[in-house]
Parts: C-alpha cells; structure tokens; sequence
C-alpha cells in the first residue's frame, strides 16, 4: 500500500511519497517525545526544492537540531557544512578530522593502516597512478605504535613501486626501502651510467639575485661545537 500526502488530483510514484509546494522544503521527521531540543530527534529535511543555485536542492539530514550530513545537487557532500564546494567536504567548529582505521584488535609489523588510492577510469578501475599508504612496523601495544609512511607511484609497466618511505624514527628513504648506515636521508638515484649506478640531491636557491650562490650542505655534530665541513655552490 501507499501513504499518499500529495496535491489534489497527483498520484504518488513511490511507497512514501511527500508533496508540497515547489518552494516549500519537505521534512521527514522521527521524534521521541513534544520537545525536539530535549528528545531524540532525526530529520531528513529536503532544502529550496525549485531553485537552481549551486548545491541547491540539497537533502539534508539532522540529529538533535544539529545538522550532520548535506547531499547536494551536482554531487557534492557535506559533512558538518552545507554548502560544500568540493565533491567531499568536512566542516567543525574545532578543526575537522578524517580518519582511516584498520578494524583490529592485534595489528603486527607490516599491517597496512589504511591508504589513499589515486586512479582513474582509463584504461582500467584496477589500476592507477599514485598510492599513499601508512604501515604497522611493529606489533603494537601500549604507547607503541610504530608505522611508516610509503608513497608508490607507477613504474610504467602497471606495478605500483615504493619511490618514497618516511619513517617513525624520522628518517626519510627516497628510491629505497633500506639503508644500512646511521643517516636521516638516503637517496637512491634509477639511472646509470658506465661506473653503475648514481644518485642526485640539489640544494638550489630561490632568490633570482643569489648569483652564483645555490646553496650549501653542512656536516657536523647536533651541538655545532664539533668540526664542520660546508660544501656550497
């Protein structure tokens, strides 16, 4: 059967169909109680119906007289906003957050956290360009929770490959995974040449008067009391 609460002489196209003039917004509401501020309360709330304007009509849903979620025309949504200009957008008083959580209750060394796909609809869904993945290095427990950030990126033969790691003890490895000295950067260049393999790291300057002065690498102690060596250029 059909619940009907239309305009005289319109018949209802669904089971639950609501009616109303074409400016007026639609509320469907469940309540506990006289009092929406001090009761449960849900509405899902059908917002300027006729208008054409940007995320307009917009379908919002609210708890308690606070609205939680927006679904606006043209497809963007809104979380804790109503009016977002992006295809996903959340919004809080205090800073948003968003959060990938990896349900379980004995996560190890090697576990993947949650990841951040980049991909496209040619050639094919199943592959793309860039991923962006967080990774349990240990097995965790209380106040350990060692994990490093990868970066791949495709190797043009459709495999994701590992360019970039940042680790938890804060050592970053470009174009490697491992690196058997005690640095905080290691970098590992693809090319070749005769003499094998060769890496690059530039320090350049970004002031166009800073003639023939690209910049300098420094080696020394953390205190700077101990001997130091520049190389600039």
């Amino acid at each position: 059967k059909k619940l009907e609460t239309t305009s005289a002489g319109v018949t209802a196209q669904g089971r639950l169909e609501i009616q109303t003039a074409n400016d007026a917004n639609t509320h469907l509401v469940q309540r506990m109680g006289s009092d929406s501020s001090t009761y449960g309360y849900a509405d899902f709330e059908l917002v300027t119906p006729n208008s054409t304007a940007t995320n307009l009509p917009r379908l919002d849903m609210q708890i308690g007289n606070a609205n939680i979620l927006s679904l606006c025309r043209g497809g963007n949504v809104g979380i804790g906003v109503t009016d977002p200009t992006a295809q996903l957008e959340i919004g809080h008083a205090t800073g948003a957050n968003l959060t990938l959580r990896r349900v379980d209750s004995a996560i190890v060394s090697g576990d993947n956290l949650g990841q951040i796909n980049f991909t496209g609809d040619d050639p094919s869904v199943t592959k793309g360009g860039a991923v962006i993945q967080a990774k349990a290095t240990t097995t965790w427990s209380a106040n350990n929770y060692d994990s490093d950030l990868l970066f791949y990126l495709d190797d043009s033969a459709g495999n994701m490959t590992e360019r970039m790691r940042i680790k938890s003890d804060g050592e970053l490895l470009i174009g490697t995974t491992t690196q058997g000295r005690e640095t905080n950067l290691a970098v590992v260049g693809a090319n070749e040449l005769p003499t094998g393999a060769w890496s690059q790291f530039g320090i350049y300057s970004n002031d166009s008067y800073a003639v023939d002065k690209g910049g300098s690498m420094m080696f020394g102690g953390q205190d700077g009391s101990t001997a130091r060596q520049w190389f600039s250029g």
